[in-house]
């Protein structure tokens, strides 16, 4: 069930207003009665008349803040100032602080003129120092105060407090009916958790593919219940993936949004939080395990700012040095890092020279083998995906997943290029290439396709999730790829879908990255290195010429059976259960 907060979005909406137009105000007016002072004096402008103004300002904000807060609350809402009226004590001592602040400065100055006036200043400069951090300290209380006040008002779930499991919190970016494959992966391990722990999910609403639904357009918080897991949506801006400045919009928007949803909520035992956003994810575990002084466990799935230097996505030394000292902090003040290969963990020890490296393990992702699992091609339903798209009987090596900047698609496609329409493989089938997703490049893969008639390509987009089953089993073989840079930084978790139905793989993976050593050690697939195009073409050949034989039907198994035996969700499930009740 979706319901959207109203009461709480409207105390959000009014609180913020008054304050911007209070504080706005109260700025304005004090400047200009400083002004004012200096015009009537005929005096020269002495930086102690700045100390005056600032002074000024100190008084004078919180004293207009609180009547444009009396007017305004009142005038507009007088049930809102009734229940709200507990915030105006926390005014008043705001008046009373900055009165306080004024007598014992003009005391301090008026006593310390007799001993100089540069220890005058100094003094006095030094005390507006300390007041501006009193003053910080005391917004910054105030404001906590204030946002658990909202919370208690606004309904955000607190728990039950006769339910003894500790309160796990997740901030997971995106969440089911979301299409991310971390978002599948936080269904599946937040439900997996529920014996042990209450589940608060933090997340966007469905907004992956950057579209929302008009139902996600009215307020700003979303409270559902999914399978007993309580997950609170935060309303983003619509986004385009080829647009930086509207995803950068999109995410901050959820950044925001995942604060205050951490100061309105109740207690929490744990915080976990994914890698995504970017840098943000980490940030937003450690903010959340300072306010709640819970652990907090901080789950890499991808490292940056390394994954956006790999594909070039920026070359800012500045920012990008900025970004790596940030994700290096949250790494540093988790409880635990898991992380989701072991390329990944030696990734986490060059970060920190293999000093003081954080305390990690590794947990790897799966897919629930109780929803993927093979079937024939002949199964009627992957028959009938295979005949809605018109492939009969043709040889699908397929793509399943983002189509974007991680994985050199232009690249792979020129290669794809290669084999015209009419290739068939040994047994006689037609070859066609399938890729089937949504991301930034896929307008631009269209174009080239039909810009260069390579009618044995197509796209379609994502696939429902109840669907997943058949249009995974309905290709021969599939693709997982990743660009040059990527080893140690990401980790393409649509392997573990291709294992669950158990296809042979095409891996375009480097040496040492944890997918491409699975594969490897199972003999599951034929792996390439990125951008080795002459290998990547053998790859494709090597499967068109043994299509239908023994060895190509045994690599899928072995890949199913290696999963069945060590990566299945119960598995990877308990180890995250074990792993956060002791960190």
């Amino acid at each position: 069930m979706v319901t959207g907060n109203q009461d709480t979005n409207s105390r959000i909406k009014h609180k913020k207003t008054l304050i911007l137009i209070a504080d706005i105000t109260a700025l304005i007016i004090a400047f200009l009665l400083a002004l004012l002072c200096r015009y009537i004096s005929s005096s020269t402008w002495q930086i102690s008349e700045v100390w005056t103004m600032l002074d000024g300002i100190n008084i004078i904000i919180p004293i207009i803040s609180v009547v444009l807060y009396l007017a305004i609350f009142f005038l507009a809402d007088k049930e809102a100032y009734k229940l709200e009226s507990q915030n105006l004590l926390i005014m008043v001592i705001y008046i009373i602080r900055n009165y306080l602040f004024l007598f014992i400065s003009l005391v301090l100055v008026l006593y310390l003129a007799q001993r100089g006036p540069y220890i005058s200043r100094l003094v006095l400069g030094l005390f507006m120092i300390f007041g501006m951090i009193l003053d910080t300290v005391a917004r910054s209380v105030v404001s906590s105060l204030i946002n658990k006040k909202l919370g208690t008002l606004s309904g955000i779930h607190k728990g039950d407090s006769a339910d003894s499991r500790p309160h796990l919190l997740v901030f997971a970016h995106y969440y089911i009916p979301d299409v991310a494959s971390t978002g599948q992966i936080l269904k599946e391990l937040s439900e997996g958790l529920l014996d042990t722990f209450r589940v608060t999910v933090v997340c966007t609403v469905p907004s992956y593919t950057g579209v929302i639904a008009q139902q996600y357009k009215t307020h700003k918080f979303y409270e559902e219940d999914i399978n007993n897991v309580h997950v609170i949506r935060i309303s983003v801006p619509e986004f385009s993936k080829a647009d930086k400045m509207s995803r950068i919009r999109n995410i901050l928007s959820y950044f925001a949004g995942a604060m205050q949803v951490t100061e309105m909520i109740g207690d929490v035992d744990y915080v976990y939080s994914i890698s995504q956003p970017p840098i943000l994810g980490g940030m937003l575990g450690v903010y959340a395990k300072w306010r709640k002084r819970a652990k907090f466990v901080y789950n890499i799935q991808d490292f940056n700012p390394e994954q956006t230097m790999a594909v070039k996505y920026s070359d800012n030394k500045l920012v990008l040095g900025l970004m790596m000292a940030i994700d290096k902090y949250s790494c540093a003040h988790s409880d635990l890092v898991i992380t989701v290969g072991r390329d990944l963990g030696e990734t986490l020890e060059k970060r920190f020279s293999g000093k003081k490296v954080p305390r990690y393990t590794i947990i790897n992702n799966w897919m629930d083998e109780k929803k993927l699992y093979p079937l024939p091609l002949d199964d009627p339903k992957v028959s009938a995906f295979r005949n809605l798209h018109d492939f009969g009987d043709d040889f699908v090596i397929m793509y399943s997943g983002n189509i974007g900047l991680y994985y050199d698609l232009d690249g792979i496609l020129a290669v794809i290029e290669k084999f015209k329409p009419g290739t068939r493989t040994a047994d006689g089938r037609n070859v066609r290439f399938v890729f089937v997703g949504g991301g930034s490049l896929v307008d631009t893969l269209e174009v080239y396709v039909s810009q260069h008639h390579m009618d044995n390509v197509v796209f379609l987009p994502y696939q429902n999730q109840s669907d997943l089953i058949y249009s995974l089993n309905c290709a021969d073989v599939h693709w997982c790829i990743s660009a040059k840079g990527i080893k140690g930084v990401s980790c393409p978790s649509k392997y573990y879908g291709i294992a669950a139905v158990g296809k042979p793989v095409l891996a375009v993976l480097e040496k040492g990255s944890e997918i491409r050593t699975i594969i490897e050690e199972t003999g599951s697939g034929i792996c390439c290195d990125p951008e080795d195009y002459k290998a990547v073409e053998d790859g494709i050949r090597w499967f068109l010429d043994n299509a239908g034989s023994p060895e190509f039907t045994k690599m899928g198994q072995r890949g199913h059976k290696n999963l069945m035996e060590n990566l299945t969700k119960d598995i990877s499930i308990k180890k995250y259960r074990e792993a956060i009740l002791d960190c």
